[in-house]
């Protein structure tokens, strides 16, 4: 009957010990699962802000192709000004010059 008790108090207290790393590991997973929620959410916002910063640069690179396309023309319509006004100039010159004698 001893022998029947001190098994009996010896599985009681396994179960005991068993019961305390059961809950150690389910406290241990809830802590897990909130980590990964946290980092999930984490994940989730820094995706949205990528998402909102590649959009805002792809509007500036567009904005900035247009302004550069637009200078660029103006660039070459200048140039064409200058070189019409170049030649217009030597016209103006040898118009000139037989006047003068």
């Amino acid at each position: 009957m001893q022998q029947a008790e001190a098994k009996t108090l010896h599985f009681e207290s396994e179960c005991h010990v068993l019961h305390k790393h059961l809950m150690m590991a389910k406290n241990k997973q809830n802590s897990s699962q909130n980590e990964l929620n946290v980092s999930s959410q984490k994940i989730s916002q820094l995706q949205d802000e990528l998402s909102v910063t590649r959009r805002s640069y792809e509007e500036q690179l567009s904005l900035m192709s247009e302004h550069l396309a637009a200078m660029n023309d103006k660039l070459a319509s200048q140039k064409d000004e200058i070189e019409n006004l170049k030649v217009k100039k030597p016209e103006k010159r040898k118009l000139k010059m037989p006047g003068l004698h």
